[in-house]
Formats: C-alpha cells, sequence, structure tokens
C-alpha cells in the first residue's frame, strides 16, 4: 500500500508540473481547490478508515487469522 501511495504521488507531482509549464492559469485554480478542500478531504479519510477498522469484516478477517496462527 505505501508503495501504491508513492506512486501516486509522484504521478500526480509529475502532472502538476507538466501542467505548470504549459498552463500556468490553471493551476492557480487548482491550488486554491486544493488548499480549501484538504481538511474535509482528511476527515472523510480518518472517519472512512475508523469505520472499516471497526466493521465486523474487518474483525472477522483478520482477527480470526491471529487467533487461528497462536494456536
Amino acid at each position: 500500500m505505501n508503495r501504491f501511495t508513492l506512486l501516486l504521488f509522484v504521478a500526480l507531482a509529475t502532472f502538476f508540473i507538466v501542467l505548470w509549464v504549459k498552463r500556468p492559469d490553471i493551476i492557480s485554480n487548482i491550488w486554491l481547490w486544493l488548499v480549501g478542500l484538504t481538511g474535509p478531504i482528511i476527515a472523510i479519510y480518518k472517519k472512512l478508515k475508523q469505520e472499516f477498522m471497526d466493521s465486523n469484516l474487518y474483525k472477522k478477517t483478520f482477527k480470526e487469522s491471529e487467533t487461528s496462527k497462536i494456536k
């Protein structure tokens, strides 16, 4: 998962650098949106992660496999 996140970050950074070179006027508008939406995006991510960790599917899949390894 960390590798995917790193590749996604590199791809987005490369995209924005090329876009900045070709059309710098667009980046100013996107930058305002990104700065304005960073807080809500992080909050939604944390909420979804917490709900997934608390879900029965997660508990059944990972907790049962850990207890079977112990025995």
